[in-house]
């Protein structure tokens, strides 16, 4: 067979490195006689504000990492080799969101893998004239723009308009606690986050504590989930909310009120009363037509509404691959489900100076504190698995020895089907890499058996993880 060419690294340049408002720009040409695809990229930048994240990385054109990524680095293959042509001069691309004037602050560093061995970096260091201190937050920053009941949940919308963010401390709640004879609250939740699963029969209601942040100038719903509400939810609703900016001693207050009207009953329209007709003087006799007999009406089946199934959310394609153990899970149900939770157990100790970096779901990065011991546990924010969708889960480490991952890794993950209930899902994999023997060279004068052919197999393709 004719040897595949081995790509010239140094025929790979970097043509510029740009940063264009909120995004940064890079330009590589590829000057070797064959294509030499993308097959990495990672990205060490600095988080210059709060809501700071990468919004997506993009290769000529095309997405192919979703993002978000609020914590630095950000280091995503593509899922595939992309190409990148000979003589070809392509872009590679991201974006940030959550910057404010004056823009890009700081050091922000690129690098693209080719072909599994070839690299290009670029970096730029950008200093911002010293900014003018914000604000020091006040109560005025904070205030209530909405009070609602929607469907079983009484709502308030907390605005924080302040440059620094504020954290929930404490709630209060008085509801009509005799609007049917069990009714109850399930649980709160601010800013996506459920703080408190408590079951409370009685009112007035204070909810556990909590510190429940909301970023600075952003806003977030505090809700109260009911459970046995009958035909809705109306009454008398008060919510007194606790919030607190640690960082100047300051707590605020927020009440809101509502009167909820009970839902209108249905007004039936009475059949008005039919008017005798004249009596009519009798005609001849007409042979009767035979009757027919009506054909009985059908009544309608009522549709069911389907019920999620533990059974429905499947774990498939378990591997360890370079720096991460991964795995894929299908929701086979008719509805979405929500990732709150997730705990990992690895052999920790056992691989010298390895290194747990970040949890990672549908494209959501959502834990990212280092750690050298086991078991990693961390809640995650309701990151949705639409029905039927396969997504990517992973743990990523760093300081792996000879590049992979070995030894046994476990992960359990919690999803909660709204308004039913929560499922856990497992993966797992044991991988253990033996040395590679070396072969006993023959001796000089031994003579080389002669090879008896065999017939040719089929081949396989063992198409791994990215089938």
């Amino acid at each position: 067979p004719t040897p595949t060419p081995t790509p010239d690294c140094s025929l790979i340049s970097l043509v510029s490195f740009n940063l264009v408002g909120d995004d940064i720009r890079i330009w590589v040409r590829n000057d070797n006689p064959m294509d030499v695809p993308l097959t990495g990229s990672s990205m060490d930048w600095t988080k210059a504000y709060d809501n700071m994240r990468v919004d997506w990385f993009k290769w000529n054109g095309a997405t192919y990492y979703p993002g978000n990524d609020y914590y630095p680095p950000t280091n995503e293959d593509p899922p595939f080799p992309l190409s990148f042509p000979a003589g070809a001069q392509y872009q590679w691309r991201t974006d940030f969101d959550g910057m404010r004037d004056p823009g890009f602050s700081g050091t922000y560093s690129v690098t693209l893998t080719f072909g599994n061995s070839c690299t290009v970096s670029g970096s730029e260091t950008v200093t911002p004239p010293t900014p003018t201190p914000a604000p020091p937050p006040t109560c005025d920053d904070l205030y209530l723009d909405r009070v609602r009941v929607y469907r079983d949940d009484f709502e308030m919308r907390v605005r924080n308009n302040a440059y620094y963010p504020v954290y929930l401390t404490g709630a209060s709640l008085i509801w009509p606690d005799d609007l049917t004879p069990n009714i109850y609250v399930n649980y709160f939740r601010f800013n996506g986050t459920r703080y408190d699963r408590g079951n409370y029969y009685s009112s007035p209601t204070t909810a556990k504590s909590s510190n429940v942040r909301l970023d600075a100038r952003d806003r977030g719903w505090w809700e109260a989930d009911f459970n046995n509400i009958g035909s809705g939810l109306y009454g008398y609703f008060r919510g007194t909310l606790t919030l607190e900016y640690p960082d100047f001693g300051l707590t605020c207050t927020l009440v809101g009120e509502l009167d909820e009207p009970p839902p209108p009953t249905p007004t039936i329209t009475p059949t008005p009363s039919l008017t005798p007709t004249a009596s009519i003087t009798p005609t001849p006799s007409i042979t009767p037509t035979p009757s027919i007999t009506p054909t009985p009406s059908i009544t309608p089946t009522p549709s069911i509404t389907p019920t999620p199934s533990c059974s429905n959310l499947v774990v498939n394609s378990e591997q360890l691959r370079d720096s991460d153990f991964r795995f894929r899970v299908r929701n086979l149900n008719p509805m979405s489900a929500y990732l709150t939770y997730s705990t990992m157990s690895w052999p920790a100790g056992q691989y010298g100076a390895q290194t747990f970096d970040f949890f990672r779901f549908n494209g959501n990065k959502y834990y990212g504190v280092d750690s050298t011991s086991s078991p990693v546990s961390a809640s995650a924010p309701n990151i949705e698995l639409s029905a039927g969708q396969n997504a990517l889960w992973y743990a990523r480490f760093k300081n792996v020895p000879n590049g992979t991952l070995e030894g046994s890794y476990s992960a359990t993950l919690t999803f909660n089907f709204p308004n039913w209930g929560t499922c856990s899902v497992t993966g797992s994999k044991t991988v253990y890499n033996p040395p590679t023997s070396t072969a006993t060279p023959l001796p000089t004068d031994t003579p080389v058996p002669t090879s008896t052919p065999v017939p040719s197999a089929t081949a396989t393709t063992d198409c791994g993880f990215d089938c």
